[in-house]
């Protein structure tokens, strides 16, 4: 009886040997490979970021920062363009008659204006309590909200935020500038709040004062 032969120079895997080398390498050289996440996964991730559950209803949508921020160039334009029209009115009347040319005109007007804006703000603060509290309180929403498809609402609930809280929410910004040191940069930080609120909601300070949310009507 012979034995097999085998060549010095032979390779594993050579014909005639009967061995198969492996395909693939052995499973502890294996590395895992990363899952990528399926579409309704980063729906999902994208719906928390965007909706916010409330107890009883559907998931509410919250406005973008760019719909927000749209709205309220509306509103402090219509602000500013009922100022300026009461104080163009009453340079009309001071210089009915008096003959003035256009440069006086011009020059009573923003005299009057800074006037006007000083001695008379409790005015213009009622004109803006009148124009965004009880709009968001009756509607939810003022002029530049409805343009925009904005709407406030109760965080709780989703329904209209009420007088109280409609009060609320305009008055906190709308007194920073009477505290010293404070002034207008306090209502800007207090408008831009909604921006890095940390629970996600996208609540202003003075939202969280209010206990309301800004929501996508449409």
């Amino acid at each position: 009886m012979s034995l097999p032969s085998f060549s010095p120079n032979s390779q594993p895997g050579s014909q005639g040997d009967g061995y198969q080398p492996p395909t693939q390498a052995p499973y502890y050289q294996q590395q895992p490979q990363p899952q990528q996440p399926t579409a309704p996964a980063v729906a999902e991730a994208v719906k928390v970021v965007e909706y916010v559950d409330i107890p009883g209803r559907e998931p509410v949508k919250l406005a973008s920062v760019t719909q927000r921020f749209l709205a309220r160039v509306i509103d402090l334009g219509i602000f500013l363009a009922v100022d300026a029209l009461i104080i163009f009115m009453l340079t009309g009347v001071l210089s009915l008659g008096s003959g003035d040319d256009a440069s006086d005109f011009i020059f009573t007007f923003l005299g009057l204006m800074v006037i006007f804006n000083l001695y008379l703000m409790p005015l213009m603060f009622l004109f803006g309590y009148l124009y965004e509290s009880i709009m968001v309180t009756l509607w939810g929403a003022t002029v530049g909200k409805l343009l925009f498809g904005v709407k406030v609402v109760n965080s709780v609930n989703a329904e209209l935020p009420g007088p109280g809280a409609g009060f609320m929410r305009f008055l906190i910004p709308a007194l920073c500038p009477l505290i010293p040191f404070i002034g207008l940069l306090g209502t800007l930080i207090f408008l831009i709040s909604p921006t890095f609120d940390s629970s996600g909601r996208r609540q202003g300070w003075h939202d969280k004062i209010a206990n309301t949310l800004v929501v996508a009507s449409k």
